[in-house]
């Protein structure tokens, strides 16, 4: 039995290092092409990547220090949170399956591709990025359906302007290329960690998108973690503006493993529906709050670094269904190669 047990995990390892070798190929690939790019345009000497050891023991230890991370930061890497896998340094691939079952709903599923892979040889400054990739969009790449087809293209990193982090992005989603632009600032005041995020998007199919995150935290004890979440968006072509507010809270009693609880709302300035009988009916734009939600999930890391597991339950009441409580259950899977 302890043998059937070690072949599997064996195949298991091998299948992760055939997964891992070839993103790397293909990163390395890209690199190159970039990297021949940026030096026809002159910039050779700074393509170069610089590397710097420690001095002494002394400095060695130092920077192991520098390494420890804040309970925000634990938080961010347990339960793979949107701002961490937007502003993570390090490379990363991550596959994801999720099932939703809902009392007032079809059952949701959705299988999906994240990856965003550091092309070394620019020295850090690229990385090639892949999003949106799942069971659907896959049959869309390279077609003219650019809301169900993944993005795919390069992201350049830039240097800190008055405390501001800025990341750019050129790429195409379908066959209609887009750029990004993306600035967050890190602060913090006594215990309180501050984070506003502004991003704009502009495609050259649906045109021009922004969204702004705030992101307020604090550390409650040394197990868990206290967060408000507030954005708002707009974009072409769509009346109003979009806002959302949430209040997070994370406990995780291990290293890696732990529990999230999600409270909060969806709200659009000129939300659009149907006012009157089925006979005479009118449509009218309104500002309103027309979801509420709250969802509990418990995640654990398993069998190995790279596999974590998610489930809880949720509830959440929308105005389509006039309100009335939509019960839900979650199952997730994640694979997340962040060492690639």
């Amino acid at each position: 039995m302890a043998e059937h047990n070690n072949s599997k995990q064996n195949y298991i390892d091998a299948v992760q290092d055939v997964i891992s070798g070839k993103v790397h190929e293909w990163s390395v690939d890209v690199d190159n092409a970039i990297l021949d790019t940026y030096t026809f345009f002159g910039d050779e000497n700074r393509s170069k990547q610089e590397i710097t050891l420690p001095k002494d023991k002394h400095d060695y230890n130092l920077s192991k220090k520098l390494e420890q991370k804040p309970k925000r930061e634990i938080v961010d890497d347990l339960f793979l949170t949107g701002r961490m896998l937007e502003e993570r340094d390090r490379s990363y691939v991550r596959v994801s399956f999720v099932q939703r079952y809902n009392s007032l709903e079809d059952k949701y599923s959705r299988f999906n591709i994240r990856a965003r892979l550091k092309l070394g040889r620019s020295q850090d400054r690229f990385k090639l990025f892949i999003e949106d990739f799942n069971d659907e969009s896959a049959k869309n790449i390279g077609r003219a359906d650019e809301a169900n087809s993944p993005s795919i293209g390069v992201e350049r990193k830039s240097k800190k302007i008055f405390g501001i982090r800025p990341r750019y992005s050129i790429g195409f989603r379908g066959i209609y290329p887009f750029v990004r632009a993306r600035f967050n600032y890190d602060t913090s005041f006594g215990i309180w960690n501050f984070e506003p995020v502004q991003t704009f998007n502009y495609s050259t199919k649906y045109e021009f998108s922004e969204q702004t995150d705030f992101y307020l935290d604090t550390p409650i004890s040394e197990k868990t973690l206290l967060r408000f979440v507030i954005d708002r968006g707009t974009q072409s072509h769509v009346d109003g503006m979009r806002y959302d507010a949430f209040v997070q809270w994370f406990y995780s009693p291990r290293k890696h493993r732990g529990l999230s609880c999600n409270l909060g709302f969806n709200g659009q300035t000129q939300y659009q529906e149907l006012v009157g009988n089925i006979d005479s009916y009118t449509q009218e734009s309104t500002n309103k709050v027309f979801n509420y939600l709250f969802l509990m999930r418990w995640r654990e890391n398993i069998f190995r670094k790279w596999f974590f597991y998610e489930i809880g339950p949720g509830v959440n009441y929308h105005r389509i269904h006039d309100y009335r409580p939509n019960y839900n259950i979650y199952f997730g899977i994640d694979l997340f190669f962040g060492h690639v």
